[in-house]
């Protein structure tokens, strides 16, 4: 029995058709960082085999078996996405059957001793007579120089309505809490520090006229023409929140999505009966949702200034607006809600540059096709996202090249880009929320949007999964700290310069290297510089 075994990046998408990639021959990583590769096994027999690690290493770190999943609106067959943590070290494997690819997580603690160390993995049969079939020994050098805290304020929209669909349980139910801190968990391992917060259900990604199952934290009684608030929820949330190192907050968006046209669908107990008072059936300039807001946002103010958190809030009023009529709109909801919120950091998805000409946003978070129209202004801060688009830029669909997942670090460092928010970490609906859908067949929202624009993570039966793309993100977001750090050496220009170099071009938003193995010869020749350093 013959066993090819090989190292790849984490930025291979590996089939039987892409046998073709550089190997892994070394790998350096920082403390307090992470560095994953991957292991391709392929058989020429039908067997089951034992694979066992040896290593000092072991403690940090998690092997993944690299899943398949289909394509559902390209039709295009399957790629590599699903991480099923490891907890057999058995397998089959088979002649023909294709590739078992294994993932190598470490994730290096500040106190790790650093050196140079030996990752050995071994093959054997599971049966008798046990012999050994292959073998690989990967070196890693951890490096004696710890890796900043991140700077860079990064959001996925976190659904916690899909959480309670996908896994079938009563909404802020104990087990749903339970699987919100699970989710909570890897959200904040891959990278993530800021959370939307749905004090009321979030109006996103809703036909009109459908409602989408209530997870509002505040709950809210009516008494006569006062409102009473509730917010024990809310301090659930924090405090998971908190347990997760979540520093951010983005406060669920105050009108309906693409128009700001009604009142976003709030429940409320009035008379002994709880219903939605406000949704579809209450335009956006009603009276009576301006005198909800009036007494609703100051008491969500108070409560937040207790808590110390109102500084680490982000406010929104409204998804994506475009054009004069949305303006008009957007004009009016800033009028209301912005004198209640005092001091407040402001800001929304938008790619329309009247709405920051006319002051209408200080933050506005720009669809990254669109920031070379935005870069040339001064801004409170600075922040992209991107989704749905299939064109050159950077995202992260399940169709892509790796390369343009993970060079949206270069390109957020390079333009000074605080901050990324992007809409799809766990939405496990179809486009519009019309119904639910299965994430392992349906990566498209119900053929809504490019595969892999609406999740990042795939739910098990009372957990949670990582994905592919996920690591390729992280690796993302831990490049811009890794040039930081450089940066505080050799200065920003001199970073620019050695990432252009390399690239043998300048970097722009749609011009960057076409190539997996650019991002990690850059960084691990950045690693070995700040080891010298």
């Amino acid at each position: 029995m013959q066993l090819t075994v090989k190292t790849a990046s984490s930025l291979e998408k590996i089939l039987p058709s892409n046998k073709e990639f550089t190997e892994v021959e070394h790998g350096y990583i920082l403390k307090n960082s992470h560095f994953a590769f991957q292991m391709t096994i392929e058989s020429d027999e039908r067997k089951i085999i034992k694979m066992s690690v040896c290593s000092e290493l072991n403690k940090y770190l998690t092997l993944y078996r690299v899943e398949n999943r289909p394509l559902d609106y390209t039709g295009e067959g399957v790629v590599p996405d699903v991480l099923q943590p490891i907890d057999s070290f058995e397998f089959p494997v088979r002649a023909g059957a294709g590739i078992t690819t294994i993932l190598f997580d470490f994730n290096i603690p500040k106190n790790a001793i650093a050196g140079d160390y030996s990752v050995k993995t071994v093959f054997s049969l599971y049966e008798e007579p046990f012999d050994v079939i292959s073998k690989l020994e990967t070196p890693v050098t951890v490096i004696d120089k710890i890796l900043p805290e991140s700077k860079i304020k990064s959001t996925l929209w976190f659904h916690t309505d899909c959480i309670a669909s996908a896994h079938e349980v009563e909404i802020y139910s104990e087990e749903h809490w339970a699987l919100i801190d699970k989710y909570m968990k890897l959200y904040s391992d891959i990278g993530m520090n800021m959370i939307l917060t749905p004090v009321i259900t979030p109006p996103l990604d809703t036909a009109v006229g459908i409602r989408r199952p209530c997870v509002q934290l505040v709950q809210i009684e009516k008494k006569g023409k006062k409102y009473y608030f509730d917010f024990s929820l809310l301090d659930r949330w924090f405090s998971l929140c908190k347990k997760h190192k979540i520093k951010y907050f983005e406060i669920a968006h105050m009108f309906s999505q693409w128009g700001i046209k009604c009142a976003p669908n709030i429940r409320v107990k009035e008379k002994g009966v709880t219903d939605f008072k406000f949704g579809w059936h209450v335009a956006s300039n009603a009276p009576e949702y301006k005198e909800f807001l009036e007494q609703f946002i100051p008491a969500l103010v108070e409560y937040l200034k207790a808590k110390k958190l109102y500084s680490k809030c982000y406010f929104h009023i409204s998804d994506e607006p475009h054009g004069e009529e949305h303006l008009r709109n957007y004009k009016y909801a800033s009028s209301v809600v912005r004198p209640l919120l005092k001091g407040a950091k402001f800001f929304d998805a938008i790619s329309d540059i009247e709405f920051f000409k006319t002051k209408q946003i200080n933050i506005p978070v720009v669809h990254i096709s669109s920031m070379p129209k935005f870069i040339e202004y001064e801004m409170e801060e600075r922040w992209t996202y991107y989704c749905c688009t299939v064109h050159e830029s950077a995202n992260r669909f399940l169709t892509i090249p790796a390369y343009r997942n993970r060079v949206l670090g270069t390109i957020m460092y390079k333009h000074d880009i605080e901050g990324f928010l992007q809409w799809g970490f766990n939405f496990y609906y179809s486009q519009f929320s019309r119904y639910e859908i299965n994430p392992y067949l349906n990566s498209s929202a119900g053929r809504g949007f490019p595969e892999g624009d609406s999740f990042l993570v795939y739910p098990t039966a009372k957990n949670v999964h990582p994905s592919l793309r996920a690591i390729v993100f992280k690796d993302a977001l831990q490049d811009i700290t890794l040039f930081k750090m450089l940066e505080g050496y050799i200065g920003k220009d001199a970073v620019i310069k050695l990432i252009e170099d390399e690239a043998g071009a300048p970097i722009s938003f749609f011009d960057y290297p076409h190539e997996n193995d650019f991002y990690i010869r850059l960084t691990d020749k950045i690693k070995k510089m700040l080891a010298e350093m």
